[in-house]
């Protein structure tokens, strides 16, 4: 097809935000994102964390979440598709050339203000002082994301994205 969405298995897209989604493609958006819901409830300080890290990035960076990321093809095959290199936070890379290529063409990137509704297991397993080590290392360290990346583009040290925990049916 022309439209290609990306979503995690355990995301659910609720009716309004495919239809925005659909809507965004119509008005000509050469893609963009949604606004995340947890699925359940995770704790006040996780659910705090995770709220001002999803505003920084979709508010002020304009990068969809992992979560879901839609955009059109010939955008998708213009800019190489994913970049292969990044172990994590692959969707700010894709974001960012998405949004370079449709500007170009005067086609828009939006962040939709629908939602979807992703699992917040990750914030549910893992404790807020793991949280925060796996921010500072992934976003805030040498090399994180806001000071080039390149520590994203190796998988040691991405337990939160690769080694995560099950849950167990009690939980």
């Amino acid at each position: 097809g022309d439209r290609l969405l990306f979503l995690d298995a355990d995301t659910r897209v609720p009716s309004q935000t495919l239809a925005a989604t659909l809507a965004a493609f119509d008005a000509g958006c050469v893609g963009g994102g949604a606004r995340l819901r947890w699925d359940r409830r995770p704790s006040l300080l996780a659910a705090t964390s995770a709220r001002v890290f999803v505003v920084l990035w979709q508010r002020v960076g304009g990068w969809a979440t992992g979560c879901y990321l839609f955009c059109r093809r010939d955008a998708f095959e213009a800019v190489g598709g994913f970049n292969r290199e990044w172990f994590a936070a692959e969707e700010r890379a894709m974001s960012q050339a998405l949004r370079g290529w449709g500007h170009e063409r005067d086609r828009p990137w939006t962040i939709l203000p629908q939602s979807v509704v992703t699992s917040a297991r990750k914030l549910r397993l893992f404790s807020t002082r793991e949280l925060v080590g796996i921010f500072a290392r992934t976003v805030l360290a040498p090399g994180g994301l806001l000071l080039g990346g390149g520590r994203l583009k190796r998988r040691d040290g991405l337990g939160l994205f690769y080694d995560a925990p099950r849950e167990s049916a009690s939980s």
